[in-house]
């Protein structure tokens, strides 16, 4: 029989030696959990309490041609949430609502990121005003996951507006990730929406950082978490646009409570010096959260301001055209320098007189003459001696019908028809000898840009020769300094003796006794020009000029138009003539 005694001894020896084993287990574990995987759960720790926070660069900044700074960066409060952490709260987000008026729905949809990255931090709201930001502060214990971040946003300059030219940045959107030249954004990234802005996004937009702090179980910051791992932005790059700042506040003064278009150009290197579209918007709308029924209200507005009217509005050019047909008439031999055609104040073709401008009649009209006063009646003696083909092909070889490939894009290509374009439109044989008429004159299905215009102008000035227009002039490089942009150019063969008259009936035009266009005058500068008054079915004529100054050696090309102006040479003219002395104005003008 076992001894009691013995028993009792061999239990109490596996009780300790139980309790030996499972005392060096939790040693073991120990040193496992302190020592051997103390790295992965320093990471695990800082995962909930170290936020990595996205530092945003700065963007470059947008200077005119003399180095004036048109748009720069100043410092600004913008609101982040952890979606995760913010999100589970509905009192927090109708806190929020409260303290910043937004609605539910539009909360919900700015934080949609979460379902991708739920601890990635997602801005909010932008440039919130101090008030705001007052009230946040205060609250910050009952808004978990929420946090304030000093970022740059953009500041315009106070002289000149240049909308459509400068542009606008808005947050990064579905198809802006999607797209293959911008793979390193993420949602909430302020890239370039319209204008320069769009154009050299890449180049503007710089490189973004990161800054490590901590938090506490609120998600408040508490301290920086400084260490090796914390990456500083890098700015975007600067760029230089070929705009003059007087000129341009001078162009966007003339066209005030106006809708049209101005454009200028330097006519020896294609960049613009000057570009209006009226009426514009604020480019200040966009620098914080902008207001759904702010953006409604632009794009329900129906003068457009949001269309670009210097690349996007398509309107007869009326007969400032009268120079591209010109071309092609002299191109087929049916122009020259001495034969006259009788102006009675119209031009019968078949059954239909066709009016002149001028009901009594110009008289005796040579080709300058006819430039110089805008005769109708000759040109419509000239459409019964073109094909179609003669004159589409010179004003496809212009520039019409197609893009003028300004470098920041969005623009459309107007309609310059051909015979193919009328028999469908019209059927073969439908068409008459009057449609050709008023083409030529630049009415009927004919479209224009301002743009194209401007090139035109640009390319009689130059005797041919056709540079590509642009806004930028030079970007920064590697060490600060700006570098130049190279831009082709082409040379378009235009028969001297044709290109001389043109240019010659444009000067009797302006500088003439009984030209259309006399307003356009600038004192001690000889100006070249030609006006329009395009009719259209929806008012009052379209009001043109097209014209470039001096005439030898040009520097400064202008295309303007008036919409629903009415004559060209009463409106459009006298803009041109302004803007005339204003660039001239070293010359003793005003």
């Amino acid at each position: 029989m076992i001894d009691l005694h013995v028993i009792q001894a061999i239990r109490a020896r596996w009780i300790r030696s139980g309790l030996l084993f499972f005392t060096i287990l939790i040693i073991i574990r120990f040193f496992y959990l302190q020592i051997l995987s103390i790295e992965n759960f320093t990471r695990y720790s800082e995962a909930n309490s170290v936020r990595r926070i996205p530092l945003t660069a700065a963007r470059g900044q947008l200077l005119d041609a003399n180095g004036v700074i048109l748009v720069d960066n100043r410092p600004s409060y913008s609101l982040f949430a952890i979606p995760q952490k913010f999100l589970n709260d509905t009192i927090a987000v109708q806190l929020l609502m409260q303290l910043t008026g937004m609605r539910k729905k539009e909360v919900y949809n700015r934080l949609a990121a979460r379902e991708i990255r739920p601890f990635h931090p997602v801005r909010i709201l932008r440039d919130i005003d101090f008030e705001t930001l007052t009230h946040v502060e205060e609250n910050r214990e009952s808004l978990p996951g929420l946090y304030v971040q000093v970022e740059p946003v953009r500041a315009y300059s106070d002289t000149i507006r240049a909308s459509h030219i400068l542009g606008y940045v808005g947050e990064a959107n579905k198809k802006d990730l999607e797209s293959s030249e911008l793979h390193s954004l993420q949602m909430g990234d302020l890239v370039g929406k319209s204008g320069v802005e769009k154009a050299y996004d890449d180049v503007l937009r710089g490189t973004r950082g990161y800054r490590l702090s901590l938090v506490d179980a609120i998600g408040r910051e508490v301290a920086d978490y400084s260490n090796k791992e914390d990456i500083l932005p890098v700015p975007g790059k600067n760029l230089q646009l070929t705009l003059l700042i007087d000129l341009q506040m001078r162009a966007e003064q003339l066209l005030h409570d106006l809708r049209g278009s101005i454009v200028v150009v330097d006519p020896q290197t294609g960049g613009i010096l000057a570009m209006v579209s009226a009426p514009d918007f604020p480019l200040t709308v966009f620098a914080r959260h902008l207001a759904p029924e702010v953006w409604n209200g632009l794009i329900n507005d129906e003068d457009s301001p949001l269309l670009n009217r210097a690349l996007q509005a398509q309107l007869p050019p009326g007969s400032v055209y009268k120079l591209v047909s010109s071309f092609a008439g002299f191109d087929q031999g049916v122009i020259n320098s001495v034969d006259t055609l009788y102006c009675s104040g119209g031009f019968r073709i078949g059954r239909r007189r066709f009016p002149c401008w001028k009901e009594e009649g110009h008289g005796s009209m040579t080709f300058i003459t006819a430039i110089a006063q805008s005769c109708n009646s000759y040109f419509y003696n000239l459409s019964q001696q073109l094909d179609i083909s003669d004159w589409q092909k010179w004003g496809h070889l212009l520039g019409f019908g197609r893009i003028a490939d300004i470098d920041v894009a969005q623009e459309l290509p107007g309609l310059l028809p051909d015979k193919n374009y009328m028999d469908k439109k019209y059927g073969i044989g439908g068409w008459t000898s009057g449609q050709m008429a008023n083409l030529i004159i630049g009415q009927g299905d004919l479209l224009v840009t301002p743009i194209q215009v401007a090139q035109l102008a640009m390319i009689i000035a130059n005797k041919g020769r056709r540079e590509r227009m642009h806004i930028t002039g030079a970007v920064e490089n590697g060490i600060g300094e700006l570098q130049a942009y190279q831009w082709d150019s082409q040379q378009i063969d235009l028969p001297k003796s044709s290109i001389d008259l043109i240019i010659e009936g444009m000067k009797e035009a302006v500088q003439g006794k009984h030209g259309s266009a006399t307003l356009a005058r600038c004192p001690g500068i000889i100006v070249c020009g030609k006006t329009g008054s395009a009719q259209n079915p929806h008012g009052d004529s379209h009001a043109w000029f097209v014209g470039f100054a001096p005439m030898v050696n040009p520097r400064i090309a202008v295309a303007v138009v008036i919409e629903n102006g009415g004559s060209g040479g009463a409106v459009a003219a006298p803009v041109a003539g302004a803007l005339f002395r204003s660039f001239f104005k070293g010359a003793g003008n005003e």
